[in-house]
């Protein structure tokens, strides 16, 4: 078992954009990144292993000049491999790394002797925002350089990177366990069922918690539990998470999903509320009458003008 998982009329056009926006993270071609104060990883971002696999040393290191076709870093200390204190690594000036005289940053490095080569595309330069930055990620990349030859205990080192953050480290993380050439592949259904748990634990932060959400839902046991914790959700828990276990509650076949889309109904987000009516439309056949009175009701009673003609049309479809 995994030991880290423990008003208006109008529809608001950006409202859902925002929802997955909030969360801050990459799965394949359905989740997108927030907006970071680091140095953003970005879709094309490889998976650490890829990366370490092309390096001969990893070091963290300051900036000590930028020029034409050079950097010089300084105060240089390896976390894998040997390097000097002090060394140079060639700059491409058509696609140099974004770094700046004062810099610290965790550099992955290719060569036997200086001038380096810097393995890390541009965008997936590792720069370190202050010092709090600077432990946390040497932290992690050292706990991943310990296991290194252990692909299997990767996954509870990107877990931890997922519940910790900070938003970087944690898209890596995601990164990480959804790559589909890590050798531990496929991960296991109880940790699916762990995520799935993790994603309505108060005691975790909410970026995790969406991030947790997401990935339960990869997995039938992880999305099961996704579901299963919506019925006894706060009617107002987070929004992004909700509308997520609303979908997932209609591919279950282990329980009636009818009182987990009532409990999206009553949610205060009239955002959540559509999700599930929408998720309603695909009971065709299986809406039984409770649910298909709670949204005889919105198309009543709510209060936004679109979501009661919405829940026009999910009655239409569920009574053909």
């Amino acid at each position: 078992m995994v030991r880290a998982l423990r008003g208006a009329s109008l529809r608001p056009s950006l409202r859902r954009s925002l929802h997955a926006a909030g969360l801050a993270l990459v799965v394949a071609a359905t989740l997108a990144g927030a907006a970071r104060a680091q140095h953003p990883i970005a879709p094309t971002t490889r998976a650490l292993p890829e990366r370490m696999a092309l390096a001969d040393a990893v070091a963290v290191a300051r900036v000590a000049a930028v020029d034409l076709g050079r950097i010089r870093l300084e105060e240089a200390r390896a976390l894998s491999g040997s390097v000097p204190a002090s060394f140079e690594v060639k700059r491409a000036p058509g696609s140099p790394p974004p770094l700046a005289v004062g810099d610290r940053a965790i550099l992955l490095l290719r060569g036997a002797r200086a001038p380096y080569v810097l393995v890390d595309k541009p965008e997936e330069t590792i720069r370190l925002a202050d010092a709090a930055a600077e432990t946390r990620w040497v932290a992690a990349i050292s706990a991943w350089l310990a296991v290194r030859e252990r692909p299997r205990a990767w996954v509870q080192v990107y877990l931890d990177w997922v519940d910790g953050g900070p938003d970087t480290l944690r898209e890596l993380g995601v990164r990480g366990l959804t790559d589909p050439k890590a050798p531990f592949q496929p991960l296991a259904p109880e940790i699916y069922a762990d995520l799935g748990r993790a994603a309505w634990d108060p005691q975790r932060s909410l970026p995790a918690r969406r991030t947790y959400a997401i990935l339960a839902r990869f997995g039938p046991k992880g999305a099961e539990q996704l579901a299963e914790g919506m019925r006894s959700a706060p009617l107002d828990c987070d929004a992004a998470i909700a509308e997520i276990a609303l979908n997932a509650a209609t591919a279950q076949t282990a329980f009636e999903p009818g009182p987990i889309l009532i409990r999206g109904l009553d949610h205060g987000d009239a955002e959540v509320r559509r999700s599930a009516l929408q998720a309603a439309q695909s009971l065709r056949g299986r809406a039984n009458a409770e649910l298909k009175a709670r949204i005889e009701r919105v198309a009543r009673e709510d209060g936004e003008a679109w979501l009661r003609a919405d829940a026009e049309r999910a009655l239409a479809l569920l009574n053909p």
